[in-house]
């Protein structure tokens, strides 16, 4: 927000302000035209914002600040595959978050994640039958016929099992042989039966079923948009100011604390990423044909 109010204040014309209310309109409908809506928001971004994004001489703040939001797009690019079932965009993006293992010193991530990138690649020659299952979204789990709901593997199975304990009867961790059998074999029973129960006495309201996803009803959103709001006044009070208008040295956006010059330089080490992409370049790009497609390599 802090970033687009410089490029936008000067730059949006009406048209494209009716044309996101459009879009609105159409996503919370599902209508079909959200896509043809969205390419042309697109094309107007790329010819008209894209340019001046690519000129812009910012000061250290603003080179963390880009360089942390591009992590946290590579974060929701996962969420976004995962969510709507997409299996080559999660191998894409998969790729793409690579560097940030070797930026938080997650070695071992780093190291073991070409190699299931590798695996993962070759199903589509090796195993061409699991790779359609995947690519048909087996990858993720889907608890509602609302789009862009499915759920992670493990966050599904936490889920499960806290369910299973719950209704099932089975508290805390054992290593018993028999209190495991009773986890595998009763308590999904149990559980079935409990909930067909608490099912039987009537409802208060019918308002907990959804028919959309939850982030579209409701004060999400307006609670999404204070909470920005509230973020760029304290970036801004921190800052003096805009720091994509005003050239501001890298410092802590809590104490205002300059960093020093030997920890700018680790910050913006270029050598760390020529590393990286020397690291990965042979091992990851040539099994990834999906990245160049989606998101583009960095």
């Amino acid at each position: 927000m802090t970033r687009f109010d410089t490029i936008f204040s000067a730059h949006l014309p009406e048209n494209l302000r009716v044309q996101c209310g459009a879009f609105k309109k159409a996503l919370h409908e599902c209508s079909p035209e959200m896509i043809e809506i969205y390419d042309n928001i697109q094309s107007w971004y790329s010819a008209n914002i894209k340019p001046h994004e690519d000129k812009e001489d910012n000061g250290d703040l603003a080179q963390f600040l880009m360089q942390y939001l591009e992590q946290v797009n590579s974060l929701l690019h996962i969420i976004n595959a995962c969510c709507s079932g997409d299996w080559e965009g999660y191998l894409a993006v998969l790729e793409n978050v690579i560097k940030y293992f070797f930026a938080h010193n997650l070695l071992n991530y780093a190291r073991l994640m070409p190699v299931h990138l590798a695996q993962m690649n070759a199903l589509e020659q090796d195993d061409p039958v699991t790779w359609e299952a995947l690519k048909a979204g087996e990858f993720v789990v889907a608890k509602s016929e609302v789009p862009f709901t499915c759920l992670f593997t493990d966050q599904t199975l936490e889920q499960k099992i806290k369910e299973l304990r719950r209704h099932g009867g089975m508290v805390g961790l054992s290593q018993d042989e028999t209190g495991l059998d009773r986890l595998v074999t009763t308590t999904p029973h149990l559980a079935r039966i409990v909930k067909q129960y608490l099912n039987s006495f009537p409802k208060e309201s019918s308002s907990s079923h959804r028919n959309e996803h939850y982030q579209l009803s409701g004060c999400v959103s307006i609670r999404s948009r204070e909470n920005a709001l509230k973020l760029h006044h304290s970036i801004e009070l921190h800052c003096t100011g805009n720091p994509f208008k005003e050239i501001s040295p890298l410092k802590s956006l809590v104490s205002s604390v300059l960093v020093p010059e030997d920890a700018k330089e680790t910050i913006f080490c270029t050598l760390a990423r020529k590393v990286r992409n020397a690291l990965t370049s042979s091992s990851v790009n040539d099994c990834c044909p999906h990245q160049n497609s989606r998101f583009g390599t960095q």
